[in-house]
């Protein structure tokens, strides 16, 4: 397997193939695991560092076919391959990994991301023990925790991706895992008045911090999709919106 474009140090990206498939079927988003490429023996076996969340070492089963993804200094390479060794080296806990596919270029569309000026409405729809792959209807679900006195309050989204978005409000969400965001993605260039019907999109609270200096609490999101459709509808909007830009900045 020719190797030759990785370098040590490299960030690589770890799904097991199944659930990408799934992904790309259903919309439910695959399990994602970074680390690091470590070393390249001679053989090209690679040898990656174990996945660390949440501070807790990740021991990927040897059975699973798993796409890796490579961040280099021309883009991103992905190949399939499994772990066939797990061990513990100069006080590095490490794996080898054989690649069974040859490394393909790769664009990571759902990751392109926009800077952005996206008014929001937000509706807090439950804490981390909230069952979101139960609820059939977002919307009406949403209407209820509004009637139950859930945090409702508007905001910005200051970027956003396929993946998921950068929320800013002054509303403080408490301790909401779950959350609704009404938006509109259609807007006349000339009075920035929405064109649009409006989108609502159900995401999951990765980080929230607050801004004391702006009094203003700024939320990390993954958006949970039921298909992959809307996603895409998402990466059409990120892509007409940088092209707009690219034009802008190049007097067209």
């Amino acid at each position: 397997m020719k190797t030759e474009q990785l370098k040590p140090g490299a960030k690589v990206t770890i799904s097991p193939v199944q659930e990408v498939s799934r992904e790309q079927n259903s919309g439910k988003e695959a399990t994602r695991y970074q680390t690091v490429l470590h070393d390249i023996k001679d053989d090209g076996t690679l040898v990656l560092e174990l996945p660390i969340v949440e501070r807790k070492l990740i021991t990927l089963p040897g059975e699973i076919r798993y796409e890796f993804i490579f961040s280099t200094n021309t883009g991103f390479l992905m190949a399939v391959g499994h772990v066939i060794k797990r061990y513990k080296k100069a006080g590095f806990f490490l794996m080898d990994v054989e690649l069974t596919s040859s490394l393909e270029r790769f664009q990571r569309r759902e990751y392109f991301r926009l800077e952005c000026f996206l008014p929001a409405l937000c509706i807090s729809l439950g804490d981390k023990d909230l069952p979101i792959d139960t609820i059939t209807d977002y919307e009406e679900f949403a209407r209820q925790t509004m009637d139950e006195g859930h945090p409702v309050g508007h905001g910005t989204i200051t970027n956003i991706s396929g993946g998921g978005a950068h929320f800013v409000t002054s509303l403080d969400l408490e301790d909401t895992a779950y959350l609704l965001l009404r938006v509109n993605f259609q807007r006349n260039q000339e009075t920035d008045e929405e064109t649009g019907t409006e989108s609502q999109l159900v995401c999951e609270v990765l980080e929230k911090t607050y801004d004391s200096e702006q009094h203003n609490y700024a939320y990390r999101l993954k958006f949970i999709f039921r298909n992959n459709s809307f996603r895409e509808k998402i990466i059409q909007f990120v892509f007409e919106e940088q092209r707009k830009i690219r034009r802008k900045e190049q007097g067209g």
